[in-house]
């Protein structure tokens, strides 16, 4: 090889002398003589050159030629090179080269027999000429042969093999990635080695490196791994092994074979966490928030929804906890903050207007602290209520806020039309105001005007002459839903001035009042139990009135969980079945029993455990009671039409102690007496049943 470059030199040369002696001859003799020696000396120095080289390799074989022993040793060189390179492939690289090995043999055997002495050292080969016994052919033919297999056998065939072992670490890192044990930064693909690598030594350091790096980033996916179990799981020494030995495919498939065990054991938690998540942004988004709060909070919100579609796995699980919902959770306390805001900005407006002291009364809600409530909730299920909470009553008022503002800056427009009104019919029911909803506009016009007057119970505005030294007739009619008979007392107030009437009721009465003085009264109706509450009711006695009035049964939900049900809720999740136990065990409740919850939460709870068991609820004095009332009625029933007969009468105290289970009052008994149905006739006193 080296002579052959020689000989290119020497031509290369031959040609520059060439090109000089005829610019010289150009120079000094013109451009005549400088055409005639291109043209006839050149080829003529060409030609005898030519002829002088033939003879001169083409001598005699009983004479070697200076090229002959230069290509003969330039031979022994490359082959000497080819020697040392398999060799250092075999012992200082992860390649296996050997199936090149008999070629590399069969050529070391051809130049020994051709002149050639090779020997093995400490430190390589020695290759030596011998004898000069290759002719410019075979010389050409094995440097050949030679640099075929040294270039495309050995030294690209390690190439490739590092290039393909890079490869199957990308593919690993590509299959963990896949399997969301590796975040996107991290699982770039390492850079294939290329055509243009250098020497086996540095090709077997970059691979080293690769593989370093491989190591890394399954290390990264292995901590993921136990992240998500809690525990180590990964036989680290299976992995390293696999490693060692270039077996990336089963290192990245051990980890993912584990993984997906975790997957499989994790996925209720993470699906349960991510639906709860889901259930938060569904509330946010279907809210009646959205004019009052800022586009960049439902911006935020509409972002983690849809990053949130695209996490499928449980190794998601600490995005989902550590990003999105910290996002979702911010979005949904600032709305409540916008909302907070908006809502204390009408109180300038209401300050600064000529309006009654108490035209919009300062909601209880905001003297609460919404961010902190909201920071306490002990889960995501309780924040959701929390928030929806809030966003109740921040709605509402900000809703009643905007109908009252409104009415002050329709005032004047109104006026004209209320007055007319009034001034023809002496009142102004809501259908003639011009503005909806027309109470804020009324209330609004009769603090303005002196002689006139707000009724809010019908409602109404009146104009008219004094009516306090009058006398007019009251009829209340009371009915009560569900139908029931009870016992109803009607109060009427009127100044200092008041008057009742009690009598019993089967579902509806009608309640007559001697005649009253006229002027604003206060009608307020209720029963003798408190199921159905009270109603109070503003009438202007200015003539002859009939009041209807319709009490309908209070729950017990509605009056033991007044401000507290969503808590309650929360705490009757987690003691459900420590009061089934309970109730089981007893036959009742009471809310003197401990069922793992606060006094003040106890009755509520009790409440809403027995809506949902489909049982009666009962209030008393000393406490509430939670029973079945349909099985109580029969035992009563069966008492009297079995007993009764033969004992003519019954005193509480005995069938409470002789024959009943559940704590029951008096007042529960004749209660129950009422409903029950019997074959005998009887009657009751506030003592005991009786023999009718």
């Amino acid at each position: 090889m080296k002579s052959t470059r020689r000989d290119g030199l020497t031509a290369g040369g031959i040609v520059f002398a060439l090109a000089l002696a005829g610019l010289a001859v150009f120079l000094f003799s013109g451009s005549g003589e400088a055409v005639l020696f291109f043209a006839g000396g050149v080829p003529v120095i060409l030609l005898v050159g030519g002829l002088l080289w033939h003879r001169r390799v083409t001598r005699s074989s009983s004479e070697t030629s200076p090229r002959i022993e230069s290509r003969s040793r330039d031979l022994a060189d490359d082959l000497e090179e080819l020697l040392e390179t398999y060799e250092r492939l075999d012992r200082e690289t992860p390649w296996n080269p050997s199936e090149h090995a008999d070629q590399i043999e069969d050529l070391k055997r051809g130049v020994e027999n051709r002149g050639f002495s090779v020997t093995a050292g400490n430190g390589g080969y020695d290759v030596e000429v011998v004898e000069y016994q290759m002719g410019e052919g075979q010389i050409t033919q094995y440097q050949t042969n030679v640099g075929k297999i040294l270039e495309d056998r050995l030294r690209a065939g390690f190439r490739e093999f590092v290039e393909s072992k890079v490869g199957e670490m990308n593919e690993g890192i590509d299959r963990l990635r896949d399997a969301d044990l590796l975040a996107e930064p991290e699982s770039e693909a390492m850079t294939v080695v290329g055509a243009d690598a250098g020497a086996p030594t540095e090709l077997t350091e970059r691979l080293e490196s690769h593989q370093e790096e491989f190591r890394d980033r399954l290390g990264d996916a292995v901590a993921r791994v136990h992240d998500v179990a809690g525990e180590p799981v990964v036989d680290r020494a299976t992995l390293e092994a696999y490693v060692a030995d270039g077996q990336y495919r089963k290192a990245a498939d051990h980890v993912i074979e584990v993984a997906a065990e975790i997957e499989d054991a994790e996925r209720s938690e993470f699906q349960q966490k991510r639906a709860e998540l889901e259930d938060l942004i569904e509330t946010v988004q279907s809210s009646s928030v959205a004019g009052y709060a800022s586009d960049s909070q439902f911006e935020k919100i509409d972002d983690a929804e849809r990053e949130l579609a695209d996490l499928d796995s449980a190794f998601d699980l600490d995005r989902l906890e550590s990003e999105l919902r910290p996002q979702v959770l911010s979005a949904c306390a600032e709305i409540i903050s916008d909302l907070q805001g908006e809502l204390t900005a009408y109180f300038d407006t209401f300050s600064d207007a000529d309006a009654p002291p108490d035209y919009f009364e300062r909601p209880a809600v905001l003297d609460r602290s919404p961010r902190e409530e909201l920071r306490d909730a002990p889960d995501l299920r309780a924040f959701r209520s929390r928030w929806e909470g809030f966003v109740d009553d921040f709605v509402a008022a900000l809703d009643e806020a905007a109908d009252r503002e409104g009415a002050i800056l329709a005032y004047d427009d109104a006026r004209g039309k209320v007055e007319r009104a009034l001034a023809t019919e002496g009142e102004v029911t809501p259908g003639e105001v011009p503005y909806n909803p027309a109470a804020p506009m009324m209330e609004l016009y009769a603090y303005r005007n002196d002689d006139v007057t707000y009724l809010e119970s019908r409602p109404a505005l009146t104009q008219g002459a004094d009516v306090a030294a009058q006398e007019f007739d009251l009829t209340v009619e009371v009915r009560l839903d569900p139908p029931e008979t009870r016992d109803v007392t009607v109060e009427t107030t009127i100044r200092d001035e008041r008057r009742r009437l009690t009598r019993t009721i089967d579902g509806a009465g009608t309640f007559e009042f001697d005649p009253l003085l006229g002027g604003s009264a206060t009608v307020t109706v209720s029963t003798d139990d408190g199921r159905y509450g009270r109603r109070d009711t503003e009438v202007t006695l200015d003539r002859d009135r009939t009041v209807d009035v319709t009490l309908a049964e209070e729950t017990a939900i509605d009056r033991l969980c007044d401000g507290m049900r969503t808590d309650a809720e929360l705490l009757l999740d987690e003691v459900a079945g420590k009061v089934d136990a309970r109730y089981d065990q007893q036959g009742y409740l009471t809310d003197e029993m401990d069922i793992g919850v606060q006094d003040k939460y106890r009755p509520c709870v009790l409440a809403l455990w027995a809506d949902d068991a489909g049982l009666s609820v009962r209030e008393e004095s000393d406490g509430v009671l939670v029973y079945d009332r349909e099985r109580l009625e029969t035992q009563l029933a069966d008492l009297i039409d079995q007993k009764l007969p033969d004992e003519n009468e019954m005193y509480y105290d005995d069938i409470r102690e002789r024959y009943l289970t559940v704590p029951t009052s008096d007042g529960l008994l004749c209660d129950l007496l009422r409903q029950v149905e019997t074959e005998v006739d009887f009657e009751w006193t506030d003592e005991k049943v009786v023999i009718a």
